[in-house]
């Protein structure tokens, strides 16, 4: 999403953060609790992903409805925020270990909402590699996750991780199908805590 001069914040920008939130807190608090949840969460993501491609074919009325709520127009696939917010924390559940995995899926819900409120909102730096983000937005970003994910660990080392996430997530990934920064985003944030954890 474009972020600086021109850019607005729109109600249905403001639905898909607010939403990015709750749901990032919702997979934080209940994969705190019980990590095997993941199982749940990879079956759900199978059935979003069926129902994606058969909405694709052949709309679905009830599945219409909720994705002309939160779906940007022209989406490469339909749900594709969610599907790949969905992929984004079940590879970090999967791949990483529990503890790393929860504090990634905080740097998610919070730094992507708080990049564009912040970009869009105040941005007038555009970066040199992406003129759609703004330096404001990622420090957005890196202000968001480095509260949250400082307050839940408890180490000021994870700024490191927040600032390579945020680096990731100013990355112009538009012409992918898939992949989009809700993936690259946890996968930079895991790996670098991953690492960090073999010092």
């Amino acid at each position: 999403m474009a972020e600086g001069d021109g850019c607005t914040i729109s109600p249905l920008e403001v639905r898909r953060k607010v939403f990015h939130i709750l749901l990032g807190c919702h997979f934080f608090v209940l994969l705190s609790f019980m990590f095997q949840l993941r199982w749940t969460y990879l079956t759900l993501l199978a059935l979003g992903l069926a129902l994606s491609f058969l909405q694709e074919k052949r709309p679905l009325p009830i599945v219409t409805g909720i994705l002309g709520r939160f779906d940007r127009q022209h989406e490469a696939l339909p749900g594709r925020g969610i599907i790949t917010y969905f992929s984004g924390v079940m590879l970090v559940c999967f791949i990483f270990p529990e503890e790393i995995a929860l504090t990634a899926i905080l740097a998610l819900a919070f730094g992507d909402p708080f990049a564009y409120l912040v970009g869009c909102g105040v941005g007038r730096v555009k970066l040199p590699w992406n003129r759609n983000k703004t330096l404001e937005g990622m420090l957005g970003f890196l202000g968001a996750s480095s509260l949250f994910t400082i307050i839940y660990s408890g180490g000021f080392l994870m700024i490191v991780p927040c600032f390579l996430a945020s680096l990731v997530e100013t990355f112009d990934l538009s012409r992918w199908r898939v992949l989009d920064d809700n993936i690259t985003v946890a996968l930079t944030f895991g790996t670098v805590m991953y690492l960090i954890s073999l010092l």
